[in-house]
């Protein structure tokens, strides 16, 4: 009965012992792995953390966000940041988002590099940006798709927004790409290869003062279309003061061009308008119809004239 007595006490005080075991004291620094702990919880070596599911770190007791954040240092002496490794990370409020598959970082909130306030998705701040590789989703023709956008409706690139500097490249889901600046778009470029600029082209050169378009070199086409006015069928009016030739002579005896036409040295300097330039030379070439019209008249009123003439000496 006694020796009873005794283990039971014996079992007692054990059980006192292992409960014990989970309770540290309120004062002083707790260690494992060591025998002198510099924290309040000194762990020397690995950790594990099994709760049969999502195990949890808390910053708080409380029950309203506290708005804490868990800081990795390396060392009460050198408070410098550590590093966090990980095979999946995923920051939010809640798993709506579900849980990260290795290698993946899901973040519900924004993401800022450079800045600790980022207003966007993804804010960087500071620096470039370098893209290497490419997505899953093939390009055209064998091109890598290195950056994507993806949009139901119209997406754009803006350089610095609701600002008077700001620029606009937009993506149209007709096709069309949009360059513009606040409320104009001053180019566009539809995906049939049309293109439309709102003001001025200059090519391989400067753009010409007054010019819309200039192009430094030669230009090669199956077909140009001028469109002109003034068209010179008033030529042909009845009304119409044309040179004579002796005035024509006159005029290219003393200024070495026809009348109407630029001379050399315009043409070189200022160039020519080649709607204009060829209303001209139209003219040139009815006035030079005319003449040849009245001459032919005058050769037509001569031989006559001979032929009546060898009449009446044929008959004497």
């Amino acid at each position: 009965m006694r020796m009873k007595f005794l283990v039971l006490i014996l079992l007692m005080g054990a059980s006192g012992i292992s409960y014990a075991q989970n309770t540290f004291p309120t004062t002083g620094n707790v260690g494992i792995g060591t025998t002198s702990p510099t924290n309040k919880l000194d762990i020397r070596g690995t950790i594990t953390m099994d709760n049969g599911g999502d195990a949890a770190i808390y910053t708080g007791l409380g029950t309203t966000d506290l708005s804490r954040y868990l800081l990795l240092l390396n060392s009460a002496a050198a408070r410098s940041a550590s590093g966090l490794k990980a095979g999946g990370v995923l920051v939010a409020g809640n798993y709506a988002y579900a849980n990260p598959g290795k290698n993946d970082l899901i973040v519900e909130g924004n993401v800022g590099i450079g800045t600790p306030s980022p207003q966007a998705k993804l804010d960087l701040q500071g620096g470039g940006l370098s893209i290497g590789g490419s997505n899953p989703t093939a390009g055209i023709n064998g091109f890598k798709n290195v950056f994507q956008i993806k949009a139901t409706d119209h997406a754009a690139i803006i350089f610095n927004p609701r600002e008077a500097t700001e620029l606009m490249f937009g993506f149209h889901t007709n096709g069309s790409f949009y360059w513009g600046t606040g409320a104009n778009y001053v180019m566009q470029l539809n995906k049939t290869g049309d293109a439309h600029i709102s003001n001025t082209l200059s090519v391989g050169g400067a753009l010409k003062s007054g010019s819309k378009l200039s192009v430094k070199g030669k230009i090669s086409a199956q077909e140009v279309e001028v469109t002109t006015s003034n068209w010179p069928d008033y030529v042909f009016d009845e009304n119409y003061e044309m040179k004579s030739l002796a005035e024509i002579e006159a005029f290219v005896n003393e200024h070495k061009h026809l009348p109407g036409i630029p001379s050399k040295k315009e043409a070189e300097e200022a160039g020519v308008n080649l709607g204009d330039m060829n209303r001209k030379l139209l003219e040139k070439v009815e006035e030079l119809t005319l003449h040849l019209i009245e001459k032919d008249k005058e050769l037509t009123d001569v031989k006559d004239r001979l032929l009546l003439l060898e009449k009446a000496f044929s008959k004497q």
